[in-house]
């Protein structure tokens, strides 16, 4: 993407060929992405038939100064746009970075958008007697706008902040301008980035000046020291300075520079150590992690950043643990009241079945009642169980035919011996579902002492 050093380049090619020279000749495409909605026909208008005078330039946005009164063109190459200019020799000057096309090529160039004819130089008869611009952009992000006025006054230009080339701060004025934007967790990369702070710089500048401060990219910028802020200054003004002496032509770069093997995320290395990839403001970023590392609470904030999945996943076990207890508690209450509902139905199956015994021979109804609360007693222990309901109905029928087996062997052999056997098998009765089991074989024999009755009554 055209930088600083790029944009620079284009805008000395212009004030080599073009500047002082009338523009005659004006053909525009039909593109309102690039134009703004500007037609062809208000180009034409507002461009050909004037003497181009300046060719001005701040961060990234070119425009061209024209003659008279009427709007002037400002532009921003966007990704890949590039300007190129043949002179009357048919030799093409362009400037060779990274997504411009390498050499002359055809004319016009593909993707031209804008083309000028310029006529001869009224004050210079020894240059060429004419000369075309071609402004170029493949990917159409770039940008051709008509401004009224001088540009250098329009909005797009007065928000932008200092500019290295142009109007670097002093060191002081720069150690204050970062103080000020080094409020909570304000990132160097970024900032370096922010067009309103630092005109003209991207990301390959970016990276570059870095490097030469030996800065990380995410260093905080509450934690940089007089002497990183002095680093900083003395690496931008380097880099920049370099680059637009070299024309933006990276061939003549230092070889000691990142801009070499920075692109495509290529493993290399870099003064005998290995460069890495990060992503930092949405925007890739080359460094040297050795050489350049992260001071302070930079350090320490990438660390806690790095463990902090791990405190995330402690803490949602905790509160999945604590919504188990939650439901736990909340079920308690339900489970008891099945429980204390299934008790009640129990002990009312018991009564009932109790009620229901043959008991009406055995005499008073005071027998009744005392065979009844034998097998009230048996199924209030059976309720108190914890297994399951079925279980414990199943238990309580069992002790029921036993106690109903008891009862009626003792009326039969009350009916046989007379109200003397029947006090025994009544008192026999009461002592519980416990003690009926350790006296059922008395019960047995009474059993059979009534069966042999009735062989001899037959």
């Amino acid at each position: 993407m055209p930088e600083l050093p790029e944009v620079e380049a284009a805008r000395r090619i212009l004030e080599e060929h073009c500047v002082g020279r009338e523009i005659t000749l004006v053909d525009a495409a039909e593109d309102e992405k690039i134009f703004g909605g500007s037609s062809p026909q208000q180009l034409v208008a507002a461009l050909q038939g004037r003497r181009l005078l300046a060719a001005g330039r701040k961060g990234k946005n070119l425009w061209l100064s024209l003659e008279g009164a009427g709007p002037m063109p400002l532009m921003h190459f966007g990704m890949t746009g590039y300007i190129a200019v043949r002179d009357a020799a048919g030799d093409v000057h362009i400037v060779a970075y990274e997504n411009a096309p390498q050499g002359a090529g055809s004319w016009p160039p593909r993707f031209h958008k804008l083309l000028l004819h310029f006529g001869p130089h009224p004050d210079r008869p020894d240059r060429p007697a004419s000369c075309e611009l071609a402004y170029c952009d493949a990917r159409r992000f770039g940008k051709v706008r008509l401004v009224d006025g001088d540009p250098a006054a329009c909005e797009a230009i007065t928000k932008l902040g200092w500019d290295p080339l142009l109007a670097l701060p002093s060191l002081a004025q720069f150690g204050t301008a970062l103080a000020a934007k080094g409020k909570g967790a304000a990132r160097l990369k970024p900032l370096l980035l922010d067009q309103s702070f630092c005109a003209g710089v991207g990301n390959w500048v970016a990276d570059e000046v870095l490097w030469q401060a030996r800065l990380h990219p995410e260093q905080l910028l509450s934690e940089l020291q007089p002497q990183h802020v002095e680093a900083l200054h003395a690496a931008l003004q380097h880099v920049v300075q370099v680059a637009v002496a070299a024309n933006a032509d990276s061939s003549k770069f230092p070889e000691d520079w990142m801009f070499h093997i920075r692109w495509g995320k290529k493993a290399g290395t870099l003064a005998g150590h290995k460069i890495d990839h990060i992503t930092v403001g949405s925007r890739t970023s080359c460094y040297v992690p050795a050489l350049q590392k992260l001071i302070g609470g930079g350090a320490a904030g990438k660390a806690a950043k790095a463990a902090k999945p791990a405190v995330s996943k402690k803490r949602k076990s905790k509160q999945a643990e604590e919504q188990d207890n939650q439901q736990q508690q909340q079920q308690q209450p339900q489970d008891r009241n099945e429980e204390a509902g299934e008790q009640q139905q129990l002990a009312e199956a018991a009564g009932s079945k109790a009620r229901k015994q043959p008991v009406a021979a055995a005499g008073p109804a005071k027998q009744t009642g005392k065979r009844a609360a034998p097998a009230a007693a048996a199924a209030a222990p059976a309720a108190r169980g914890r297994g399951t309901a079925k279980r414990r109905a199943s238990q309580a029928e069992q002790q029921n035919e036993t106690e109903d087996s008891t009862g009626g062997a003792a009326a039969t052999g009350a009916e046989q011996q007379g109200s003397a056997a029947a006090e025994p098998a009544t008192a026999a009765a009461a002592q519980g579902p416990a003690k009926g089991r350790r006296k059922q074989p008395a019960a047995t024999s009474g059993a059979a002492a009534a069966g042999s009755s009735r062989k001899k009554r037959r």
